[in-house]
């Protein structure tokens, strides 16, 4: 079955895609006072040609920053890297002094190698520390950022932070559900099984919606951190018990600005900044 644009944000809504809804404007639920002196350049990589946004701290000077690349794993119209949701967060990490990377995508995991490619040619230019990216995903997107980081192509990462997330393991746990609903709402299916081992030295935040609506969203990642302890892998988990599937725009508390908080925290602590 194929989806018009119209019946694919309808499922984007319901099957739990992006931090907060494009059509309702949610931003991170997190006031930082340099966010709005954030300055945006639009650049276009590879052929024929992708549009990305980059977003640079306030009066940036010639040094290379730390940047982040929020992976999006959905290709169409509007582009996620207009919601306001993903806009906001560039913004905020704008802020706090790394390069926030937004970019539109056709072909998912073509265009995440193309961007990681095109910012590792032009890291100078761009005045970008190509050995201190992390990667940023929520949801279903997670499923690509994750597979980026487990086998990486041009830039590897040095952090990995995902939210209420979608966390597949080679064991095939959960297969078949999890293919089905990326494919339903076209979303990039990764392979997730035969990819060799995870990178042991890869810091990764795993922030967990205790009241996320899809329970086997939850069992991927509760599945995932089981999975990554077992390997010793370097994971670190918040658990938000009351917390909702896209609670850092839609959960208006302290909690889940302390979250953003120890999210940015993270971030400094593996890129700098």
């Amino acid at each position: 079955m194929r989806f018009d644009d119209a019946s694919r944000l309808a499922i984007l809504a319901l099957c739990l895609v992006p931090s907060g809804s494009w059509a309702q404007g949610r931003r991170v639920l997190y006031h930082h006072a340099d966010a709005a002196r954030v300055t945006v350049r639009s650049e276009v990589a590879g052929d024929p040609g992708l549009t990305m946004d980059l977003y640079y701290p306030p009066a940036a000077g010639g040094e290379p920053y730390p940047a982040v690349v929020f992976v999006l794993a959905f290709p169409g119209a509007p582009p996620m890297k207009d919601m306001t949701s993903y806009t906001s967060w560039a913004r905020l990490v704008a802020a706090e002094g790394f390069v926030g990377i937004l970019y539109e995508t056709s072909d998912p995991e073509a265009d995440l190698v193309t961007v990681l490619d095109y910012l590792s040619a032009e890291a100078a230019r761009l005045r970008i520390d190509a050995n201190r990216l992390g990667l940023w995903s929520s949801s279903y997107n997670t499923a690509l950022a994750l597979k980026h980081a487990r086998t990486p192509s041009g830039l590897t990462p040095a952090a990995f932070v995902a939210y209420y997330g979608l966390m597949p393991t080679p064991d095939g746990y959960q297969a078949a559900a999890i293919d089905s609903a990326l494919a339903r709402s076209h979303a990039a299916v990764p392979n997730y099984h035969d990819d060799g081992p995870y990178r042991v030295d890869l810091p990764m935040l795993l922030v967990r919606a205790g009241r996320d609506r899809s329970a086997w969203l939850l069992r991927s990642l509760d599945h995932f951190v089981s999975f990554a302890l077992r390997q010793n892998l370097a994971v670190t988990v918040i658990n938000y018990p009351n917390g909702q599937h896209g609670f850092d725009t839609r959960d208006d508390t302290d909690e889940t600005r302390a979250i953003i908080k120890q999210t940015l925290a993270f971030l400094h602590a593996h890129l700098g900044g």
